[in-house]
């Protein structure tokens, strides 16, 4: 799953970034890279996203979004196994 398709407020971890190196690195110089938990704080109408990690809030265009993987955080798949819901972002 993608940054696109998550709701608003779902912890996630950043699993992958496919993106060319040079953007790829400019994510990681602002703090995005593998293993970094965040959250969507904000969707746009276009796609984009507005996230939130540390103390950092970043906004992201709709195609940016859709490249960057993530996966549930272990909190939130437990509280949805807990809840009985299955659905991912």
């Amino acid at each position: 799953m993608t940054l696109r398709d998550c709701p608003r407020g779902v912890r996630v971890v950043v699993d992958d970034v496919d993106l060319d190196d040079r953007h790829r690195f400019r994510l990681r110089e602002i703090g995005l890279a593998r293993g970094v938990e965040l959250r969507v704080i904000q969707r746009g109408v276009f796609g984009g996203r507005v996230i939130a990690f540390g103390d950092e809030r970043i906004a992201l265009d709709g195609g940016t979004a859709r490249a960057v993987h993530v996966r549930l955080a272990r909190d939130e798949a437990k509280r949805n196994d807990e809840n009985g819901d299955r659905n991912e972002c």
